[in-house]
């Protein structure tokens, strides 16, 4: 396990805010899957017409879960904002289906934020959501965790879902 995965592990855990502060500082947005964290690694931007485009990364780098309840947003000056869901036609049509997730933000210290998704922790009530955005087949439903940086500007971390 590579240091930032562990730490990483640590932090979404559920460790005190005390032993996350002496943790290194771990850069990164991550989703926690069963078992082990995953680093988002691309994010998209909207365009002037609405739409999603790849800022950072490739559809090939973003990752495919089950399921997601929780990420853990660590990048300086960015809060995490929104949790929503759509599909990948959001990359091509801005009136592309989507739908807005409750969640709550926890942080855990001066940079880190746990974002916690109690709605996707039922595994019925992520195939509604899916299937609400029209999600399955050749047009895959992805979650986006949108942050938020204190400059106004916006990242949108995308998760390919596949529901169980």
């Amino acid at each position: 396990m590579t240091r930032r995965v562990f730490a990483a592990t640590v932090l979404l855990a559920g460790s005190s805010a005390r032993a996350a502060a002496r943790q290194p500082y771990v850069p990164g947005v991550f989703a926690r899957a069963p078992g082990v964290p995953i680093e988002l690694a691309a994010y998209a931007v909207r365009t002037g017409t609405g739409r999603l485009a790849l800022d950072t990364g490739t559809f090939d780098e973003i990752p495919v879960l089950g399921a997601v309840d929780r990420f853990l947003c660590n990048l300086e000056r960015w809060t995490p904002s929104v949790v929503w869901l759509s599909t990948r036609r959001i990359f091509d049509d801005a009136y592309a289906e989507r739908r807005l997730v409750p969640h709550t933000v926890r942080p855990i210290t001066l940079v880190a934020s746990e974002v916690r998704v109690v709605s996707l922790e039922d595994p019925d009530h992520l195939r509604r959501l899916v299937r609400a955005v029209q999600g399955g087949g050749d047009d895959p439903a992805y979650l986006f965790i949108t942050l938020t940086s204190v400059d106004s500007l916006v990242r949108e971390y995308p998760v390919q879902i596949v529901p169980d």
